[in-house]
């Protein structure tokens, strides 16, 4: 497999990655809010933090499809576009949990801001 096919595998994983990550949210939000580092009163089932990790999870559904369409049309620009938005949702959601939640969770949110920013700046420069 040359470097192009292995850059363009791992850029559909991310993208599938996204969208799982965003099924999730939407589908479980009281999971998920724990995997955010966010604390909820489970029994409080109208708890208005729930609404905000549905958002982010329609936002990754969305992202996450995004990406995996300017992939398969091998459209480099929006590719690396993509993936820069991604890395700056990332870190904002790297902050966000850090404040707020649990900060060894927030950690993945880091390392896939920086993931996404490197893989945009290598996709941007790989023409």
């Amino acid at each position: 497999m040359d470097s192009m096919s292995l850059l363009s595998n791992l850029i559909y994983f991310i993208g599938l990655l996204t969208i799982a990550i965003g099924l999730l949210a939407s589908l479980l939000p009281f999971k998920m809010a724990k995997q955010y580092g966010i604390k909820l009163d489970t029994k409080f089932k109208n708890d208005p933090i729930i609404g905000f990790v549905i958002s982010t999870g329609a936002r990754d559904l969305f992202m996450g499809a995004t990406l995996i369409l300017a992939n398969y049309r091998k459209d480099t620009f929006l590719i690396a576009g993509i993936l820069f938005l991604l890395s700056f949702i990332a870190l904002i959601d790297f902050l966000n949990v850090y404040k707020y939640g649990d900060k060894k969770t927030s950690i993945i949110h880091l390392l896939g801001s920086l993931l996404c920013l490197f893989l945009g700046i290598v996709r941007h420069n790989y023409f």
